[in-house]
Protein backbone atom coordinates (compact mmCIF):
# COMPACT_ATOMS: atom_id res chain seq x y z
CA UNK A 1 0.00 0.00 0.00
CA UNK A 2 1.49 3.58 -0.93
CA UNK A 3 1.91 6.19 1.34
CA UNK A 4 -0.25 9.00 0.01
CA UNK A 5 0.82 12.27 0.75
CA UNK A 6 -2.12 14.59 0.86
CA UNK A 7 -1.80 17.21 3.39
CA UNK A 8 -3.72 19.91 3.04
CA UNK A 9 -1.99 23.51 3.14
CA UNK A 10 -3.81 26.40 4.11
CA UNK A 11 -0.76 29.13 3.48
CA UNK A 12 0.31 31.59 5.77
CA UNK A 13 0.19 35.49 4.28
CA UNK A 14 3.30 36.68 4.22
CA UNK A 15 2.75 39.95 5.33
CA UNK A 16 0.30 42.08 7.71
CA UNK A 17 -0.51 44.84 5.04
CA UNK A 18 -1.94 42.49 2.50
CA UNK A 19 -3.76 40.46 4.91
CA UNK A 20 -7.51 42.30 3.76
CA UNK A 21 -6.70 42.21 0.20
CA UNK A 22 -5.68 38.22 -0.15
CA UNK A 23 -8.57 37.55 2.33
CA UNK A 24 -10.38 36.35 -0.63
CA UNK A 25 -8.14 34.10 -1.94
CA UNK A 26 -8.11 32.49 1.43
CA UNK A 27 -11.76 32.19 2.10
CA UNK A 28 -11.31 30.10 -1.32
CA UNK A 29 -9.05 27.86 0.11
CA UNK A 30 -10.28 27.34 3.37
CA UNK A 31 -14.00 26.41 1.42
CA UNK A 32 -11.98 23.91 -0.44
CA UNK A 33 -10.14 22.67 2.30
CA UNK A 34 -13.65 21.93 3.93
CA UNK A 35 -15.12 20.29 0.88
CA UNK A 36 -11.63 18.16 0.99
CA UNK A 37 -12.57 16.84 4.35
CA UNK A 38 -15.66 16.18 3.83
CA UNK A 39 -14.89 14.18 0.71
CA UNK A 40 -16.32 16.74 -1.85
CA UNK A 41 -13.10 16.26 -3.74
CA UNK A 42 -14.71 17.84 -6.79
CA UNK A 43 -16.45 21.19 -5.19
CA UNK A 44 -12.69 21.44 -3.16
CA UNK A 45 -10.82 21.55 -6.63
CA UNK A 46 -13.63 24.41 -7.89
CA UNK A 47 -12.58 26.25 -4.97
CA UNK A 48 -9.14 26.32 -5.05
CA UNK A 49 -9.64 26.88 -9.08
CA UNK A 50 -11.19 30.03 -7.80
CA UNK A 51 -8.31 31.04 -5.88
CA UNK A 52 -5.81 29.86 -8.49
CA UNK A 53 -8.03 32.70 -10.53
CA UNK A 54 -7.30 35.37 -8.17
CA UNK A 55 -4.01 34.22 -7.84
CA UNK A 56 -2.09 32.21 -10.19
CA UNK A 57 1.07 31.29 -8.46
CA UNK A 58 -0.41 30.66 -5.44
CA UNK A 59 1.40 27.46 -4.28
CA UNK A 60 -0.84 26.16 -1.75
CA UNK A 61 -3.83 26.13 -3.88
CA UNK A 62 -2.15 24.21 -6.91
CA UNK A 63 -1.08 22.02 -4.59
CA UNK A 64 -4.31 21.48 -2.71
CA UNK A 65 -6.30 21.40 -5.67
CA UNK A 66 -3.53 18.51 -7.10
CA UNK A 67 -5.03 16.56 -3.98
CA UNK A 68 -8.74 16.83 -4.91
CA UNK A 69 -7.75 15.78 -8.11
CA UNK A 70 -5.99 12.53 -7.25
CA UNK A 71 -8.83 11.46 -5.00
CA UNK A 72 -10.79 11.94 -8.08
CA UNK A 73 -8.29 10.03 -9.91
CA UNK A 74 -7.58 12.31 -12.44
CA UNK A 75 -3.99 11.60 -12.42
CA UNK A 76 -2.43 13.56 -15.34
CA UNK A 77 -4.21 16.87 -14.11
CA UNK A 78 -3.09 16.70 -10.07
CA UNK A 79 0.59 16.25 -11.88
CA UNK A 80 0.12 19.63 -13.01
CA UNK A 81 -0.88 21.49 -10.72
CA UNK A 82 1.71 19.71 -8.26
CA UNK A 83 4.41 20.62 -11.02
CA UNK A 84 2.36 24.40 -10.42
CA UNK A 85 3.20 24.12 -6.89
CA UNK A 86 6.46 23.15 -7.14
CA UNK A 87 7.66 26.13 -9.75
CA UNK A 88 6.19 28.76 -7.25
CA UNK A 89 7.33 26.99 -3.97
CA UNK A 90 10.85 27.60 -2.46
CA UNK A 91 9.92 25.09 0.65
CA UNK A 92 11.97 22.33 0.60
CA UNK A 93 9.23 20.07 2.63
CA UNK A 94 6.78 21.16 0.16
CA UNK A 95 8.44 20.33 -2.56
CA UNK A 96 9.33 16.76 -1.23
CA UNK A 97 5.57 16.44 -0.58
CA UNK A 98 4.99 17.52 -3.95
CA UNK A 99 7.09 15.06 -5.83
CA UNK A 100 6.28 12.88 -3.50
CA UNK A 101 2.16 12.59 -4.76
CA UNK A 102 3.14 13.24 -8.19
CA UNK A 103 5.47 9.10 -7.40
CA UNK A 104 2.13 8.12 -6.25
CA UNK A 105 0.22 9.11 -9.09
CA UNK A 106 2.59 7.20 -11.18
CA UNK A 107 2.78 4.57 -9.68
CA UNK A 108 -1.24 4.54 -9.60
CA UNK A 109 -0.88 3.96 -13.51
CA UNK A 110 1.61 1.19 -12.67
CA UNK A 111 4.45 3.89 -14.42
CA UNK A 112 6.79 2.78 -11.90
CA UNK A 113 9.87 4.06 -14.10
CA UNK A 114 8.24 7.40 -13.50
CA UNK A 115 7.20 7.23 -9.96
CA UNK A 116 10.67 5.77 -9.21
CA UNK A 117 12.49 8.98 -10.37
CA UNK A 118 9.43 11.37 -8.67
CA UNK A 119 10.64 9.66 -5.27
CA UNK A 120 13.87 10.45 -5.39
CA UNK A 121 13.47 13.45 -6.52
CA UNK A 122 11.34 13.89 -3.32
CA UNK A 123 14.17 12.38 -1.24
CA UNK A 124 16.82 14.80 -2.36
CA UNK A 125 14.56 17.61 -0.85
CA UNK A 126 13.80 15.46 2.11
CA UNK A 127 16.37 12.59 2.63
CA UNK A 128 14.38 11.74 5.98
CA UNK A 129 11.36 10.91 4.74
CA UNK A 130 10.46 7.48 5.55
CA UNK A 131 7.36 7.03 3.49
CA UNK A 132 8.44 8.00 0.58
CA UNK A 133 11.93 5.57 1.27
CA UNK A 134 9.03 3.06 1.73
CA UNK A 135 7.00 4.16 -1.49
CA UNK A 136 10.71 3.84 -3.83
CA UNK A 137 11.04 0.58 -2.36
CA UNK A 138 7.66 -1.07 -3.31
CA UNK A 139 7.71 0.93 -6.43
CA UNK A 140 10.77 -0.85 -7.44
CA UNK A 141 9.41 -4.56 -6.18
CA UNK A 142 6.58 -3.92 -8.41
CA UNK A 143 8.52 -2.88 -11.65
CA UNK A 144 10.41 -5.87 -11.09
CA UNK A 145 7.30 -8.18 -10.71
CA UNK A 146 5.91 -6.02 -14.05
CA UNK A 147 8.65 -6.98 -16.06
CA UNK A 148 8.44 -11.04 -14.86
CA UNK A 149 4.90 -10.33 -15.97
CA UNK A 150 5.83 -9.00 -19.34
CA UNK A 151 8.50 -11.77 -20.15
CA UNK A 152 5.86 -14.22 -19.17
CA UNK A 153 3.92 -13.25 -21.40
CA UNK A 154 5.46 -12.27 -23.70
CA UNK A 155 7.14 -16.10 -23.50
CA UNK A 156 3.52 -17.42 -23.72
CA UNK A 157 3.05 -15.51 -27.45
CA UNK A 158 6.15 -17.24 -28.67
CA UNK A 159 5.17 -20.83 -27.59
CA UNK A 160 2.78 -21.31 -30.04
CA UNK A 161 5.12 -20.00 -32.92
CA UNK A 162 7.27 -22.25 -32.02
CA UNK A 163 5.51 -24.98 -33.61
CA UNK A 164 5.25 -26.53 -36.96
CA UNK A 165 4.09 -23.87 -39.30
CA UNK A 166 2.52 -24.98 -42.80
CA UNK A 167 4.62 -21.96 -44.23
CA UNK A 168 7.37 -22.33 -42.74
CA UNK A 169 8.17 -26.27 -42.20
CA UNK A 170 8.58 -28.55 -44.67
CA UNK A 171 5.38 -31.69 -45.11
CA UNK A 172 6.27 -35.10 -45.73
CA UNK A 173 6.39 -35.22 -49.16
CA UNK A 174 7.05 -31.42 -49.93
CA UNK A 175 9.99 -30.81 -52.42
CA UNK A 176 12.98 -28.90 -49.66
CA UNK A 177 13.11 -25.29 -50.09
CA UNK A 178 16.52 -24.10 -52.22
CA UNK A 179 17.71 -21.24 -52.24
CA UNK A 180 17.13 -20.26 -55.74
CA UNK A 181 15.47 -16.85 -56.70
CA UNK A 182 11.66 -16.90 -58.47
CA UNK A 183 11.80 -17.42 -61.72
CA UNK A 184 15.20 -19.39 -61.67
CA UNK A 185 12.73 -22.47 -61.87
CA UNK A 186 11.26 -21.79 -65.31
CA UNK A 187 14.85 -21.01 -65.97
CA UNK A 188 16.72 -24.58 -64.80
CA UNK A 189 13.00 -26.46 -66.42
CA UNK A 190 13.92 -25.06 -69.86
CA UNK A 191 17.16 -26.03 -69.67
CA UNK A 192 16.05 -29.36 -69.21
CA UNK A 193 13.56 -29.56 -71.59
CA UNK A 194 16.39 -28.17 -74.13
CA UNK A 195 18.47 -31.21 -73.00
CA UNK A 196 15.72 -33.61 -73.19
CA UNK A 197 15.02 -32.01 -76.74
CA UNK A 198 18.54 -32.48 -77.97
CA UNK A 199 18.85 -36.27 -76.20
CA UNK A 200 15.35 -37.04 -78.40
CA UNK A 201 17.14 -35.56 -81.62
CA UNK A 202 19.84 -37.60 -80.80
CA UNK A 203 17.91 -40.76 -80.08
CA UNK A 204 15.87 -39.91 -83.76
CA UNK A 205 19.30 -39.73 -85.39
CA UNK A 206 20.92 -43.08 -84.08
CA UNK A 207 16.99 -45.12 -84.68
CA UNK A 208 17.22 -43.13 -88.56
CA UNK A 209 20.70 -44.75 -88.96
CA UNK A 210 20.22 -47.97 -87.82
CA UNK A 211 16.96 -47.99 -90.18
CA UNK A 212 18.68 -46.81 -93.07
CA UNK A 213 21.72 -49.59 -92.52
CA UNK A 214 19.22 -52.26 -91.60
CA UNK A 215 17.35 -51.44 -94.75
CA UNK A 216 20.57 -51.88 -96.31
CA UNK A 217 21.07 -55.33 -95.41
CA UNK A 218 17.86 -56.40 -96.03
CA UNK A 219 19.04 -55.18 -99.87
CA UNK A 220 22.31 -56.85 -100.01
CA UNK A 221 20.74 -59.87 -98.57
CA UNK A 222 17.72 -60.01 -100.77
CA UNK A 223 20.04 -59.74 -103.91
CA UNK A 224 22.10 -63.10 -102.98
CA UNK A 225 19.31 -65.42 -101.28
CA UNK A 226 17.24 -67.21 -103.51
CA UNK A 227 13.93 -68.31 -102.21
Amino acid sequence: MLFIRVFIFLGLLSTFGVVHAQNPIRKNIVSGNDAYNDGDYKKAAQDYSKAINKEPDNTTAHYNKGNALYKERQYAEARQEYAQALSTSKDKDKKAKAHHNIGNSYAQEQNYDQAIQSYKQALKQNPKDDETRQNLAMAKQRKKQQQKEQQQQKDNQQKPGDQQKPSDQQKPGDPKPSDSKPGDEQALDKKQAEKMLEQIDKNDQRLQGKKRGGNKDNRSGNKGKEW
